[in-house]
């Protein structure tokens, strides 16, 4: 089991139980945690135990549960590449040039590490030996490698885009089933003649305005983060490929030079 599975159960597993302990919870009045329940049934202890676990509020949680998840697990990637940017790979000295055997040393140096900036070290220094040291095409590679590398970073981040759409997707949902409902009790014969009808009605219909409430607040937190994550991880690509291109590729030597 990878490190991104362990953070999806771990993250999913306690989203689970605790909206499950509020869902089986006799008390009443927590329109947040309640109010599928509340608004299908009137009580939450009346509803069927799965339609009690699986609810749209609880459906939201789950999915805010897995997008933190997601960007937890990519954050703990990032501090594993900041880091390796804090190991000198490469000779940080001015006016040095690498010679074959510097070349072939950095590269045993980095066999064994398995990172963003050692992989794209090791992807650079393939190049050179392939096309015959030349400078120019590990230079274009490395423009490639950073460029694939974006496009990656943008579709590994579409997971998380997705649930910050369907956070608010599923709000919206439990509020047009509430106010149907709520309709549908005010519908009821001989509901409206009765003392407590405008206050059922209007606890029924600001429940399933909560429920949009919610999920816009979920949304907003995991957008937010979002960001903060893809841009310290867009900083950490470009700061590896500068890093590179100071201390490896204005180092490498012509093929005139190691002749």
């Amino acid at each position: 089991m990878n490190q991104r599975t362990t953070h999806a159960l771990t993250f999913l597993a306690a989203s689970m139980i605790l909206s499950s302990l509020a869902s089986l919870s006799p008390l009443s009045g927590n329109p947040a945690l309640h109010y599928l329940q509340k608004i299908a049934f009137g009580h939450t202890a009346d509803a069927p135990l799965l339609l009690r676990l699986f609810t749209i509020q609880n459906l939201s949680w789950w999915a805010f549960a897995l997008g933190l998840s997601e960007l937890y697990h990519r954050h703990q990637l990032i501090k594993n590449n900041i880091q390796a940017l804090n190991k000198q790979y490469l000779s940080e000295a001015e006016n040095e040039i690498y010679m074959m055997k510097d070349i072939i040393a950095i590269r045993q140096n980095i066999a064994h590490s398995n990172n963003l900036l050692a992989n794209l070290i090791k992807n650079l220094i393939l190049r050179y030996q392939a096309s015959q040291r030349s400078v120019e095409e590990t230079h274009q590679m490395l423009n490639s490698e950073l460029e694939l590398m974006q496009y990656k970073l943008d579709i590994d981040y579409s997971y998380v885009r997705y649930l910050c759409w369907i956070i608010p997707t599923l709000g919206f949902i439990g509020t047009v089933i509430g106010i149907a409902l709520a309709l549908e009790y005010a519908g009821t014969p001989g509901v409206a003649e009765s003392a407590e009808f405008v206050a059922q009605l209007t606890a029924r219909l600001s429940v399933a305005f909560y429920t949009t409430l919610v999920a816009l607040l979920m949304s907003a937190v995991l957008v937010f983060i979002m960001h903060l994550v893809q841009e310290q991880e867009e900083t950490t690509i470009q700061k590896s490929g500068e890093y590179c291109l100071r201390h490896l590729i204005n180092k490498l030597a012509s093929p005139m030079l190691t002749q």
